[in-house]
């Protein structure tokens, strides 16, 4: 069991630090956005918040690991989000085919690191896919099991989440995987984009491929 959180204000990210820390204890990502910027990332075994004040950011993400592979020690390589290409995936949950559906990539025991690296070759396909519609629904289709995702597009500087079966909850600009005060889950099946100081807004419905997902 892991946890994925994220919003625009530092106050608001230390509460959902504290609402999420008991879902890892392995390895603590942050990210710093800050608009027509490069993704900042730092990865360490044990959460270091001071990093929160090196910035003002426009938005605060995290990821707090737990392991669901036989990978248990810290390391970056192994810990969130996972980088190909322009994409950054962040994942809570269990994908069960995915050795089925991509040739192993350079985590191969993380499960997690499929979503990222299938997605950078749909990107490189002689014809590639396009528009976020495609990719999502063909990326999402693909693995089965469970997932909440937050997902960076690191040339266009989209945020996006993904909701099938795992927890995940929205307010406004915050999500995480613990609910929070007056914070909705989102729909199983879908692909959101994060529409900064709107909210999310559903991208695209995706094939069922969670047994014990609801959908609408």
């Amino acid at each position: 069991m892991c946890a994925i959180y994220g919003t625009a204000s530092r106050e608001e990210f230390f509460k959902l630090y504290e609402l999420n820390k008991d879902r890892g204890g392995t390895a603590f990502t942050f990210c710093g956005i800050k608009r027509n910027e490069e993704l900042h990332v730092v990865k360490n075994k044990l959460p270091d918040l001071d990093i929160l004040y090196e910035r003002d950011w426009d938005y605060y993400l995290a990821h707090d690991q737990a392991p669901t592979s036989s990978v248990r020690k810290f390391s970056e390589e192994t810990s969130h989000p996972f980088h190909y290409g322009r994409w950054y995936v962040a994942h809570n949950g269990v994908l069960t085919n995915y050795k089925e559906v991509l040739d192993s990539t350079n985590t191969k025991e993380i499960d997690s690191s499929y979503i990222a690296a299938y997605m950078q070759e749909l990107d490189l396909l002689p014809v590639p896919y396009e528009g976020y519609d495609d990719i999502f629904y063909e990326t999402f289709s693909a693995f089965k099991g469970t997932h909440a995702c937050w997902i960076w597009d690191d040339d266009n500087k989209k945020l996006f989440l993904t909701k099938n079966g795992s927890t995940l909850f929205t307010k406004g600009d915050t999500f995480s995987s613990v609910q929070f005060e007056s914070s909705k889950p989102l729909l199983d099946g879908w692909a959101y984009e994060m529409h900064f100081g709107k909210g999310v807004i559903e991208l695209i419905k995706f094939e069922d491929s969670n047994p014990f997902a609801v959908f609408r």
